[in-house]
């Protein structure tokens, strides 16, 4: 026979609903006195597979001993009995009869049940406490185990995919996480701590708005929790609810104003909205907090940016011990000296950022701008060629490139940069004007003002462009479109186009 021919499960499962065989009815009732008396012998306590076997012994026992019993049952009844095929049709209706009438059966499976609950509880407490030694792939082990047996209660199995939901999120498995804490919760709707775990699941995945929701229904089981509203907060900040962002933060710090990482969100979210001095205010609270919050230096750097302090930039990232084998601070550190025209300065930190990290576009680009606004436009080319590699959709780089072709009189090749400029940004009127001056040097004057006309529809009020343009209709003898030009050029505050409109426009 095989071992599953009588699952105990199977068993039980006549306990909730009735379906039974009715064909074995009669020979499972003939079966059922001998069983018993069988049965009786099995000792109170065994676990469901020990049961299993168990019961098989009792069963084929009774049958190899009252074969011919058996075969005339199944001439009978017109059918050919083998327990392969038969056997757990005869266990459901045998197991029924036992129930009503064998209490030491019901006995046995009760005591059986009750046992796999201990267990399984026992293995819970046994996950539970490897999070906290070996962590948690070694806890979800042993969950996974768990879930895999018969007759968990439910208590234990909530808190099970309660936990394996912590624990797969914890390791990266968000939508298995997910999956987990989704049973949690068709068991016990109203178990709290699945919706928290499940919120920081879907904001890992990028579903914030059911992040929102998760974290939200969790906070009306709990309304004080500070840490969940810093989440709720979070999730809200990247919805771009800034805010439902800032309410929550607020919230949070009333109830804990300990909270590290909630002044940390809000000087990210301050950041962000340009309110630089309030951003600052946060960070330094967290350095009083918990200095060691991960990239804290680089971002109290980006608020002393937004506000020009570029000496406290520095000091802040010099001071940062990280930052020597850091390519991002380093890259910041080169950049402040940059806005402050220390351009050697920002060259070693820029050089420093790029032996560190050579796949980073940024320190090849302001590189680039150092070594440009120094004058070594042919030095400057290799690091817009490296920065557009990484970047390609900048439309900068193409432009800044075409800057210093330009600067170099390779007026064909600046032509194509400034051209891929203004294909990845339409509206880039500089890239107009610089090819509008390049067509001018090589007389295509026609489109010259074309690009200048296509620069004034993106940035209207430039005094110089009309100025630039009326002087090409000048080329083209269009005396009046280019008077047109000076006059608006004058308008805007341009006092060199005097002599020029003495000179083309005294009629």
């Amino acid at each position: 026979m095989k071992s599953t021919t009588f699952k105990v499960i199977a068993i039980l499962s006549i306990l909730v609903s009735h379906n039974v065989y009715a064909q074995y009815e009669e020979l499972a009732e003939i079966m059922s006195v001998d069983v018993c008396q069988c049965i009786t012998k099995i000792p109170v306590g065994l676990t469901q597979s020990e049961i299993i076997t168990e019961f098989e012994v009792c069963v084929t026992s009774y049958i190899s001993e009252n074969l011919d019993l058996v075969n005339a049952f199944a001439e009978q009844n017109g059918i050919e009995f083998s327990l392969e095929e038969n056997g757990e049709e005869l266990g459901e209706q045998l197991g029924l009869n036992l129930i009503q009438s064998c209490p030491q059966f019901m006995e046995i499976v009760v005591s059986s049940i009750n046992r796999e609950g201990e267990e399984a509880y026992t293995m819970l407490l046994e996950g539970n406490s490897l999070i906290n030694t070996e962590g948690c792939n070694a806890a979800i082990t042993i969950y996974d185990d768990i879930v895999a047996m018969e007759n968990v209660p439910d208590s234990t199995l909530i808190t099970t995919f309660n936990n394996l939901g912590y624990c797969k999120n914890q390791v990266g498995d968000y939508y298995g996480a997910i999956s987990d804490l989704n049973k949690a919760l068709s068991i016990a709707p109203n178990f709290s701590l699945p919706y928290l775990h499940r919120g920081d699941s879907k904001s890992e995945i990028g579903d914030y708005e059911g992040a929102i929701a998760d974290f939200s229904t969790y906070l009306t089981f709990d309304p004080s929790s500070a840490l969940v509203l810093n989440k709720r907060g979070l999730a809200h900040y990247n919805s771009f609810n800034f805010d439902s962002a800032y309410s929550d933060y607020y919230t949070a710090l009333e109830i804990d104003s300990s909270l590290a990482e909630t002044h940390y969100n809000l000087g990210l979210l301050n950041n962000y909205n340009e309110r630089y001095q309030d951003a600052v205010a946060n960070f330094l609270t967290v350095y009083k907090i918990d200095p060691s919050l991960v990239d804290l230096s680089y971002y109290i750097s980006q608020s002393y940016i937004g506000l020009e302090d570029y000496d406290s930039a520095i000091q802040v990232l010099l001071e940062d011990s990280l930052t020597i084998n850091d390519e991002f601070n380093l890259t910041e550190v080169g950049y402040s000296f940059y806005m402050k025209e220390h351009y050697g300065e920002a060259i070693t930190y820029f050089d420093q950022a790029i032996a560190l990290n050579d796949q980073y576009y940024r320190p090849f680009l302001f590189r680039a701008y150092a070594k440009q606004d120094s004058g070594l436009y042919e030095l400057s080319l290799e690091d817009f060629e490296s920065a557009y590699a990484l970047s390609p959709e900048i439309p900068e780089l193409s432009f800044y490139k075409g800057y210093s072709l330009y600067e170099l009189e390779r007026y064909e090749e600046a032509l194509a940069e400034f051209s891929k400029a203004i294909e990845l940004s339409e509206s880039y009127a500089s890239a107009y004007d610089y090819r509008a001056r390049i067509k001018l040097i090589l007389n295509d004057v026609e489109g010259a003002i074309e690009d200048y006309s296509s620069s004034l529809t993106h940035y209207p009020s430039d005094d110089e462009i009309y100025k630039e343009r009326g002087e090409a209709y000048v080329q083209m003898d269009n005396i009046e479109s280019a008077c047109t030009d000076f006059l608006l050029s004058k308008q805007l505050g341009n006092t060199e186009v005097e002599e020029l409109i003495s000179t083309h426009c005294s009629e």
